[in-house]
């Protein structure tokens, strides 16, 4: 009878204040952990899926009970998200980053992560011939580059994984198959289409001005500053990333992050659009 009693008074509840389906495409060292922290405090907070489910891996293990019973999301899941997600979403938000300066972050943020022992096991290999080294940087673009990586906006904004993949080794042999075998034109368009399809896309070097416009969309009070979290600790200071590399470093970087690059361009065009 209690539980009953429970479910009505959801219901109910669900009638007279509506819960708003939000999904966060949270791409690593984009300023995403300050979104995070901002958005769960001002929208939905009691709606939101437990903080330890944000990775792939915590992501396929959800039930379809999760899905249920929470209405926003957050993680590095990229597209991935939209296979496992029967509902429509009332919002879809990510915040993009200069891709020049999110990739240099991500080398320094790597190189910590060593440093602290916080990498996979898998990995172990790799990472020591690359950031057991005072050249760690060239080494970690270097190796990017040898590797075939998918560039980090291409990746996780374009790429598609079939809805029959339900666990980590097979996305992980999966995302090498695609690696492989990616045509960049499919997948560039892939993301061009899905980042038109966007509630909100927040830039990182405009935040304040992403900000108000992420608060008109959600109808939420903005706030008197928007919190800066997770900053990383070789981060420069009065200067950028970009005007200290040296020209190859800059060019190899640039090649490497092309697509990217062109993305990041085209969301600004979006934006633009709607001012």
């Amino acid at each position: 009878m209690k539980s009953r009693l429970s479910k009505l008074y959801k219901n109910v509840d669900d009638l007279i204040h509506p819960k708003k389906t939000l999904y966060f495409l949270h791409i690593p060292k984009s300023g995403g952990t300050s979104l995070v922290h901002f958005l769960r405090n001002n929208f939905q907070p009691h709606h939101w899926l437990n903080d330890g489910c944000y990775s792939i891996k915590h992501f396929l293990n959800l039930t379809r009970e999760d899905f249920i019973q929470n209405h926003c999301f957050r993680g590095h899941f990229g597209m991935l998200f939209f296979n496992r997600f029967e509902r429509p979403l009332d919002h879809f938000v990510t915040i993009l980053r200069d891709p020049i300066e999110q990739f240099c972050s991500n080398v320094h943020f790597q190189k910590q992560r060593f440093e602290q022992g916080l990498f996979e096991p898998w990995k172990r290999t790799e990472w020591v011939r690359i950031f057991d080294h005072p050249d760690y940087f060239n080494r970690f673009v270097n190796f990017r580059i040898s590797s075939k990586n998918l560039s980090p906006i291409l990746h996780n904004v374009g790429f598609k994984i079939s809805h029959e993949i339900f666990t980590i080794k097979d996305y992980q042999k999966e995302v090498r198959r695609i690696q492989q075998e990616a045509d960049y034109d499919i997948l560039f368009d892939e993301a061009k289409s899905n980042l038109s399809k966007m509630t909100t896309i927040m830039f990182l070097e405009d935040i304040e001005r992403s900000t108000t416009r992420l608060c008109k969309d959600l109808n939420i009070p903005h706030p008197m500053t928007f919190p800066i979290l997770n900053k990383g600790f070789l981060h420069p200071k009065n200067t950028t990333y970009k005007e200290r590399l040296n020209k190859e470093n800059l060019e190899q970087i640039e090649e490497y992050l092309k697509h990217d690059i062109k993305l990041y361009q085209y969301a600004k065009e979006l934006e633009n659009s709607l001012n």
